[in-house]
Parts: C-alpha cells; sequence; structure tokens
C-alpha cells in the first residue's frame, strides 16, 4: 500500500535509523546511528524494571515508558518524514510491515513461553483463567483497552498477571498505525497549502508550520483528555498517553533538516542541552515521587514528562557531554537489547511472586533478563531486521508460535471437579467424628434447571467440644455453573474458610462458591505467628478476575496493625481514619467488575478460649469488646465510602450468646450444628445482595 504525496524536487535526507544491522550489533552498517539514543533505551528499562521488581526503590520508575514513548515518536516520525523528502512518497503499507518484524516475532515468543509456563502451574489458576482473553487482547495489540475494560492497570496492576506490561506495546501499535495515515494527511495539507515545498522556501516553512500546528492540536487535545479521565483511562488510554509519542514527534519536525545531529547553531544547541538537562532532572525528582494513582500526574503531569523525556531525547543527539555519556558501550549493548529486556522481565517477576524480598527480585530479574535477552536478540531479533527470514518462512514460524500458544493455553485451563468429586474429596477430608444429630435447618427449595441433582450433604455433624479442623480445611472450586446461580467469592482468613466449608456442606444449588481465603491472613497476618501473608492488593483483584463473581465476602478477625500504616494506637481518631481508608480501598478493588462487595463484621471472641488468640489477655486486644467495635465501625464506613456494604455476622453470634460455648469451641470458629446454620443465614444474605431473594 502506499499513500504518494509526490514532490519531484524532495532532497535525499539521512534516516534515523538503520535498515540493517550486523550481527554482532555494532554499528558499523550504519555509521550515522546515535549510540546514545541506545543509551537512553537503556537507562529507560532498567527504570521499569526496578520499578516492577519492587515499587518502593523507584516507585515512579514508569516513566522509562514515557522515554520510550517519546523516543518512538520521534525516531518514527524522522523515518517517515525523510522517506518522503527523499523519494517523496510515503509507503505505509512498506511501514507497517517494518514494525511488524520489528516487533511482533518477540511478542508472540513472550506469549508462547509465558502459556508454556503455564503448563507447570507457574500462574495459579485464577491467572491462568484470565490468559487466553489476555493473550488474545496482546495478539490483538488492544491490550491496555482490555485492562481498561477488566479492572484497569491500577488494580491488574497490583494483581500482577505476566501480561500486564503488553499494554505499552498495545499503546505504540496503535500509534503506529494512525499516526502515520495522520502524517500523510497533515503533509499534503502543507503541500497545497504552501505549493513548492522545496528546501529553504517558503513552501517548505509553511509545510513545516502546519506539521507543527497540528501536532501541536493533537498534543494539547491528549493532554485535555488526560485531565479530564479516570486515574485508570489516563494511565491506560492510547488518547492520553499518546502526549509522549507526539512530543517526539514534534521533536522531529523541528529537527526536520537534520534529524541526527541537532541544530545546526551553537545557540540553539546550548539551549537543547540546557532544555535535556532540566528534562532529566524532572525524569529523575518523578521517577522518586510519582505513583500511577498520582493524581497530579493526570493533571498535566504526562505532559511535563512528555516535555521532559523529549528534551532528553533533544539532548541525545547534540554534541556535548550528555551524548557522550550516553553512549558508555555498556549502555548502548543493553539499550540496544531493551525490547526484549522489556518484554521478558515483567514474567519473570511475576513468577518469583510477591513473598519474595525486592532487592532480590531485583538481582534476580535484571541479569537473567538482560541475558535472555542477549539470546533473543542474537538468535530472533536481528535475523528477522536484516530478513534472513524470508516472509513464507517467517510466517510459518509465526503460525507455530502462535499454535503452541493456544495449545499451551487449552491444556493449562483450570478445571474444575464435578459435584460428585467434590463431595467425595471433601468427605475423604473429613474425621470420622461421634456424630450427634445437628439441629433442623430450612434449607431452600430453589431448584435450577442446570445444576445437578445430586447436591452435596451435610459433612460436619453435631455440636463439639473441641475445634473441628476440618471445617477450615480447603474448599475445591465449583463445577461450572450457569446464569441462574449466584458466584460468590469468598475472601480473607480462616473465618472466611469455615463459612465457605458450611455453604458449600449446605448443598444448596443456587449458589457456586469459590474460596479464596488465607489461614492467618487477611488485610495483614492476625497473629505474630502467622505465616508471611500474601499482600491483599496483589492477590484479592487476581481471584476477582479470575472468577468474576456476583457477591463478593471479605472475612476478617480484628488486626491491631494494618500493614504500612502508622501504628496510631487502636482506639486514637487516626487509627480509625487509617482503618477507614483501608477498608474503602478494597471495596473499590473488590467492586471494579461490578461485584456486590459485602464486609462481614467480626465477633467478640468468646471466653474462655478465645483467649487463645489473644495472647491469653482481653484488655487493650483484638478480644476487648471496644476494639471490636472500633473495627466494625470502620468496616461499616469505609465500606460506605467504598460502595460496599456490610454482612452483620457480629450481631448474629451475639444473640445466640447463651449457646457460644457449643457454636465456638475454640471461642472464634463456628462449628457442628452452629456452622450449618451460620451458612444459611449467611446464605439469606448472599441472596439479598445478589438481588435473588
Amino acid at each position: 500500500m502506499r499513500w504518494d504525496v509526490i514532490d519531484r524536487s524532495a532532497h535525499p535526507a539521512v534516516t534515523s535509523a538503520p535498515s540493517n544491522v550486523p550481527l554482532d550489533g555494532s554499528a558499523a552498517a550504519h555509521p550515522r546511528r546515535r549510540r546514545a539514543l541506545d543509551g537512553l533505551r537503556c537507562l529507560a528499562v532498567v527504570s521499569v524494571v526496578v520499578y516492577h521488581a519492587e515499587e518502593q526503590y523507584l516507585p515512579g520508575g514508569f516513566v522509562g515508558v514515557d522515554l520510550f514513548f517519546a523516543l518512538s515518536g520521534y525516531l518514527i516520525t524522522a523515518l517517515l518524514l525523510a522517506e518522503h523528502e527523499r523519494t517523496g512518497v510515503v509507503s505505509l503499507g512498506a511501514f507497517w510491515l517494518r514494525r511488524v518484524r520489528r516487533l511482533w516475532p518477540l511478542a508472540w515468543l513472550t506469549l508462547a513461553g509465558v502459556a508454556v509456563l503455564g503448563l507447570f502451574g507457574v500462574w495459579g489458576a485464577d491467572r491462568e483463567r484470565l490468559l487466553p482473553a489476555e493473550t488474545l487482547a496482546a495478539v490483538a495489540n488492544v491490550s491496555n483497552w482490555w485492562q481498561m475494560a477488566n479492572g484497569g492497570y491500577l488494580t491488574v496492576g497490583v494483581a500482577p498477571s505476566p501480561l500486564r506490561h503488553f499494554w505499552s506495546l498495545a499503546v505504540e501499535e496503535q500509534f503506529y498505525l494512525i499516526w502515520p495515515i495522520l502524517l500523510v494527511g497533515l503533509v499534503a495539507v502543507g503541500r497545497r497549502l504552501g505549493g513548492s515545498d522545496r528546501v529553504g522556501g517558503p513552501g517548505r516553512d509553511r509545510g513545516t508550520a502546519v506539521l507543527a500546528a497540528g501536532i501541536g492540536a493533537l498534543f494539547v487535545a491528549s493532554a485535555g483528555s488526560a485531565y479530564l479521565a479516570s486515574p485508570t483511562v489516563a494511565y491506560l488510554g492510547t488518547h492520553t498517553r499518546a502526549v509522549a509519542l507526539l512530543a517526539g514527534a514534534g521533536l522531529a519536525v523541528a529537527l526536520r533538516r537534520t534529524p541526527l545531529g541537532g541544530p545546526a547553531s551553537s545557540g540553539a544547541r546550548r539551549l537543547v542541552l540546557s532544555a535535556g538537562i532540566l528534562g532529566a532532572a524532572v525524569l529523575v525528582v518523578a521517577s522518586f515521587v510519582a505513583s500511577p494513582e498520582w493524581p497530579l500526574l493526570h493533571r498535566g503531569g504526562f505532559s511535563v514528562v512528555a516535555l521532559a523525556a523529549t528534551g532528553v531525547v533533544a539532548a541525545a543527539l547534540v554534541p556535548g557531554w550528555p551524548r557522550r555519556l550516553l553512549a558508555i558501550a555498556p549502555l548502548v549493548w543493553v539499550g540496544r537489547r531493551s525490547y526484549a529486556v522489556y518484554l521478558v522481565h515483567w514474567p519473570l517477576v511475576v513468577a518469583m511472586g510477591p513473598e519474595v524480598p525486592g532487592w532480590v527480585v531485583v538481582a534476580v530479574v535484571l541479569p537473567t533478563s538482560v541475558a535472555i535477552a542477549a539470546v533473543l536478540h542474537r538468535v530472533v531479533e536481528l535475523p528477522v531486521q536484516v530478513r534472513r527470514f524470508a516472509p513464507g518462512r517467517l510466517l510459518a514460524s509465526g503460525l507455530v508460535v502462535l499454535a503452541i500458544t493456544a495449545g499451551a493455553l487449552w491444556w493449562a485451563r483450570p478445571t474444575s471437579p464435578t459435584a460428585g468429586e467434590q463431595v467425595a474429596a471433601t468427605l475423604e477430608r473429613v474425621p470420622d467424628p461421634e456424630p450427634a444429630t445437628p439441629p433442623p435447618v430450612d434449607s431452600p427449595s430453589t431448584t435450577v434447571p442446570c445444576i445437578p441433582a445430586d447436591a452435596p450433604a451435610r459433612l460436619f455433624t453435631g455440636g463439639t467440644e473441641q475445634f473441628d479442623e476440618s471445617t477450615v480445611q480447603a474448599v475445591a472450586d465449583p463445577a461450572s455453573g450457569c446464569a441462574e446461580q449466584t458466584r460468590v467469592l469468598v475472601l480473607g482468613d480462616s473465618l472466611g474458610r469455615g463459612a465457605s466449608n458450611g455453604l458449600v456442606a449446605l448443598g444448596d444449588p443456587s449458589v457456586l462458591v469459590w474460596d479464596r481465603t488465607s489461614l492467618g491472613c487477611s488485610f495483614g497476618a492476625t497473629s505474630a505467628t502467622s505465616e508471611a501473608c500474601p499482600d491483599w492488593r496483589q492477590a484479592w483483584p487476581i481471584s476477582l478476575l479470575g472468577i468474576q463473581p456476583d457477591v463478593v465476602l471479605v472475612f476478617s478477625r480484628v488486626l491491631e496493625d494494618l500493614p504500612g500504616g502508622a501504628d496510631a494506637p487502636f482506639l486514637t481518631p487516626e487509627a480509625d481514619a487509617e482503618r477507614t481508608a483501608v477498608f474503602a480501598e478494597a471495596a473499590e478493588v473488590l467492586g471494579a467488575t461490578g461485584a456486590q462487595v459485602r464486609f462481614v463484621s467480626a465477633a467478640v471472641p468468646g471466653e474462655p478460649n478465645g483467649r487463645f488468640y489473644c495472647d491469653g489477655r482481653v484488655a487493650g486486644t483484638p478480644c476487648d469488646r471496644a476494639w471490636v467495635d472500633a473495627w466494625n465501625r470502620s468496616l461499616a464506613a469505609g465500606a460506605a465510602a467504598g460502595g460496599a456494604g456490610v454482612i452483620d455476622a457480629a450481631g448474629w453470634t451475639a444473640a445466640r450468646s447463651a449457646t457460644d460455648a457449643i457454636d465456638r469451641p475454640d471461642g472464634l470458629h463456628y462449628s457442628g450444628g452452629a456452622l450449618f446454620e451460620h451458612a444459611t443465614w449467611l446464605l439469606g444474605e448472599i441472596e439479598r445482595s445478589a438481588g435473588r431473594a
């Protein structure tokens, strides 16, 4: 496909990037290649890797992506303008084919690698459920829009999908699709308005002015759309993040005569160097103080970062100490492999898991990513770019890679046990107790046509004087259901685990229960002896997106201190405000897909066995009624602020105080008949929450 904007007087111009590169990665084949730009790529990708590996080290390290965007906008626009000035023609088909060769092979290999690792259970069942859709979005280059439709980067970002980083590739790919067409249009308008487009003539000046005005208008529109957008859309949107790409494009127009040399006059070069130093300072500060949720970032901050990044790119083109510094051999070597580093580093971070200390993740992921990238660069990236693969062979290889990806995703897909298998597995783990007859429970009579008739039997029997550990053992995922059933996701600590067992034991066909609780863990560790708990901000959104529940239940004992807080005394207003903010955040995150979120209030631990969970004390501990009441008040306030609700389990337990010693033999967990009565009551609350009562 050729869009001809022809000017027979156009003069040859130096392109801003080589058409071929020797396999050793040297610049011998193209002496005009700017090594400093590769040095910039190195700094950009290292900042992103460190940010992803341990956010606390470089909370704003994502600005490295903006530096990539500015550099891409500059180089792509410079190439297109140079082609037009050299030949009078912009061949869009050839341009898009070059982009395909440059980007798709490594991207598809990364997708295949992630899919194959799923065969070994690396990502977990809930993540694995999302991978087919995420992979398809990545292949179609719409990952950013998929993320916006499925919780956004700010929730998916803390729920680490191994393909999360494909959002930025999608933004660039969409820019590469749209921008050349717009650029051709602007060039055509400039040619008509300016008549002759000879170098140095008035037509040239008018054509450049049209380009500059068009890019400026688009820049303002992009910045304005970010200002009006939500943080998620501002961070992920093609239209909002285009500011950096457009800023780079503007630089290419400004340096149209000398795309690789910068301005000719010494005064202009000094000005560019000053802008570059100022831009570098802005990027460094942003790297340490910014965050994706930072309101200032979406209220003009992205525009400032884009201009700063463009200033740094411009300074890298001008002779001087910044260019010499960026052209140091190690920076250049890593920079030329930066695309592969970017692709492989994030799956490695996710595979290591959130429990690994940040410094360990950085120490492992950074060198490993560079080593893998070096192999991919030599074996795949460079041979494809220098056209050592014929088009037919390249197409066949791509189809094989996609077939491997699809096959691996199919084989790794999570499979749920049938209802009968689930009952058998649960029966196997229940000890053979001395059963007493549970109190009669009126089970719901609703039948759902798509549900098997063989519902599970009651598995926990009789009141006990000792805690029945089987009530907090893992609950198998349900068999696939249908639209008439209510999908319930249970999160939190062992209280939620007991509730999950009770709901499954009821055998009611109207609900499907997914248990994603972690013993001893909810919003943090529920006791000093608990093992390391996953961050709820990372774990819960994964389950939310993978299961797509109708109702989310969140259980938690009273926590003396929430992780990351200021550790204010529990009964102070400061502690209440801190808890309320965390609960509101959780409500917003868990409600992102439209689920009805319900926090379950905490009951006062029973006497005397409940003191076991409070170091044998009551006053000034989570066994203190004043503490429990304060916790539940914060829970209600946070739920209201985040659009969630509260299920009053504390009130239900208090109404049964006369039988508490039997209901909760360990002072905390329901057992025997109480487990069924609590589950039956909870089922009614679930149905009301789902609007199906």
